[in-house]
């Protein structure tokens, strides 16, 4: 069966899918039992044309959270997926932009996080907060450093993204990536030129 076939066959599926919810609950903005909106549910299947469909035609709320605070927004930041996230920064998701989960995450960690540069480049247009942590201190930069993700830690620090923040346990992105191993992102980082360490 063709591709596109089988692709309309889905959206049909999941437009009853979508009927169904709003017959059940009445409210297309209402969480499921496990807690997550229509909308998160859908981000998270990565299926951009459904998103639309919802926020669209469906008046879903791009920045209602499910109930641990993740907005649609976090989370499709978190899987990476650069279309949707461009798609609910251009519907009014830019309150969100730096909304915090119970965790303190935000979009812009959850992505530095992954190392997703191209959904951090977005985030950073729309104006993120790259000083933001989380509940333990930590900053979007000290994240990527962690993790030894050269080129989101390159592109955090052409931002003007501060590596010498301390979080909690008075670490910074250079202790992360020193201790986790990645010397190419301590040199990085200490050889930036723009950079002076306090």
């Amino acid at each position: 069966m063709p591709y596109k076939i089988i692709s309309q066959i889905r959206d049909i599926k999941y437009l009853r899918f979508i009927d169904g919810w709003q017959s059940l609950s009445k409210d297309i903005n209402s969480w499921d039992a496990g807690g997550k909106t229509l909308l998160i549910f859908t981000v998270l299947t990565g299926d951009l044309t459904m998103v639309r469909e919802l926020v669209e035609n469906r008046k879903a709320d791009v920045n209602k959270t499910d109930n641990w605070n993740w907005t649609p927004l976090m989370w499709a930041a978190k899987n990476g997926d650069r279309e949707i996230v461009e798609y609910l920064l251009n519907k009014a998701a830019l309150p969100a932009i730096n909304a915090k989960n119970q965790y303190g995450l935000t979009a812009t960690l959850a992505a530095a996080f992954n190392g997703d540069a191209d959904v951090l480049q977005l985030l950073i247009a729309k104006g993120a907060d790259l000083a933001l942590p989380d509940n333990l201190g930590t900053t979007a930069i000290s994240y990527a450093a962690k993790n030894g993700h050269k080129l989101a830690v390159a592109l955090l620090l052409n931002s003007n993204a501060d590596p010498f923040i301390r979080d909690r346990f008075q670490k910074n992105a250079v202790d992360h990536a020193r201790e986790n191993g990645h010397e190419e992102i301590v040199r990085l980082i200490v050889n930036f030129p723009r950079l002076v360490q306090p």
